[in-house]
């Protein structure tokens, strides 16, 4: 699988353990930009619909400086990404194996480890990958 779909698949999942209270580090993210993690209710404030007006703005004008000047390397626009979930991913990580550690089951631990460090290879195997075809 290519590194995007990686990005994609880690952070839809850090997002929905986060939605059901595991503590990932998103949640001050989320909470930082407005929206509320512990409501049934999905508010959004302005500052987020400030940071949404602002991410179209600067967006479109990427493209647009993009479609004239071609000679930027792509990685430096997507590394910071990539550390990112990566940060959030080993934060979830943790969060999960206390939170089963918790039920003194050894099994379950076994199971989530092997379940969550097959996807932490996979994700670094992917980056691997695409920083050396470049």
């Amino acid at each position: 699988m290519k590194l995007g779909g990686w990005l994609m698949m880690l952070t839809g999942m850090i997002l929905v353990l986060t939605f059901l209270g595991i503590d990932s580090g998103l949640s001050s993210i989320l909470s930082w930009m407005g929206i509320s993690t512990t409501s049934a209710d999905f508010a959004i404030s302005t500052f987020f619909t400030t940071i949404i007006v602002a991410l179209g703005v600067i967006g479109t004008g990427a493209i647009v400086i993009g479609l004239f000047a071609k000679s930027y390397d792509p990685s430096l626009i997507i590394t910071p990404f990539i550390v990112l979930v990566l940060a959030l991913f080993i934060k979830t990580f943790v969060s999960i194996i206390n939170l089963v550690g918790g039920y003194e089951q050894s099994w379950i631990t076994s199971i989530t480890i092997v379940i969550f460090g097959v996807l932490g290879v996979g994700f670094v195997m992917s980056g691997v990958d695409y920083f050396a075809n470049r």
